[in-house]
């Protein structure tokens, strides 16, 4: 938003696999809700970063290939269960209610937005079976 609202400040933009409207529309019926629902339970309570890892670590998500329920150390390797640890233990829980509820692009017309980028961007966009969150006609659209 702040390429497309104040463009002066952004020389260029990458927009690593944008949820785009999933976690707005369709986070409950996708393999996401699991997750996100158990880092909100998580962050209820203050932990450590170490602590937050290991439970990062145990807590059940749904594989994005095939939805069986897996511990996230399945899919997430150590650094990357430390890292995300390590930037979890800074965030209030709330932060995850408006995408819980699917309110987090209430007032915002993200695609109209988008159509304002004045800066060189790239778009990088995982495959679905393995976790991306862009859908193909939305990512035609950017």
């Amino acid at each position: 938003m702040v390429a497309a609202r104040v463009p002066h400040l952004v020389r260029s933009l990458v927009l690593e696999d944008p949820p785009g409207t999933l976690l707005q529309t369709g986070l409950e019926a996708s393999h996401y809700h699991l997750h996100f629902m158990g880092v909100q339970r998580l962050l209820a309570t203050p932990h450590t970063a170490d602590e937050l890892a290991r439970a990062l670590a145990e807590m059940p998500v749904q594989h994005p290939a095939d939805g069986r329920v897996v511990a996230l150390r399945e899919l997430r390797d150590e650094a990357a269960l430390r890292f995300a640890a390590e930037c979890l233990v800074k965030v209030d829980a709330r932060v995850l209610d408006a995408i819980i509820e699917g309110r987090w692009l209430d007032g915002l017309d993200w695609f109209a937005e988008l159509k304002r980028i004045e800066c060189g961007t790239l778009l990088l966009r995982a495959d679905m079976p393995y976790g991306g969150m862009l859908r193909d006609a939305e990512a035609a659209l950017i």
